[in-house]
This record gives C-alpha cells, structure tokens and sequence, in this order.
C-alpha cells in the first residue's frame, strides 16, 4: 500500500471510530471500505493491519471485556 494509501485509509478509521466511539473489527472495516470505494478497492487485510497499526499508536484501543470491540482513544 502506498504511504497516500495509507494517511487516507488510517484517517478515514479514526474519523469514523471518533463518530462511533466503538466498534466490532467486521463492521469498521465495512465502513472503511464503503467510504474509500470511491478512490479504490481496499481489501479487508490491508484495512486490519491499517487498524492494529492505530492500535500500537494509542488511537484506538480493545475493550478489556471484549477483545472483539475495539474503543477510540479521545
């Protein structure tokens, strides 16, 4: 993935987790890729590896309850 690629898709993940405040992996991604379909066609592998990079820079975050959810870090 290209280094634009990447600033656009983790910023479109962190706008969208900043709205929600949480969410399940599966249906972030499937926000994700409808909000970059229009430039192009993101695959979901690439999109996870997108997410658990924000994780390991403090953006967001697993529920301690439920490793499925994952938290914005306001």
């Amino acid at each position: 993935m290209r280094e634009s690629r990447k600033i656009l898709t983790d910023t479109t993940i962190v706008k969208i987790m900043k709205k929600q405040q949480s969410s399940k992996l599966r249906p972030l991604i499937e926000n994700v890729k409808k909000s970059l379909a229009y430039m192009w066609n993101a695959s979901g592998q690439e999109l996870s590896k997108r997410v658990e990079d924000l994780i390991e820079r403090d953006y967001l975050e697993r529920d301690d309850d439920d490793q499925t959810l994952l938290l914005y870090v306001a």
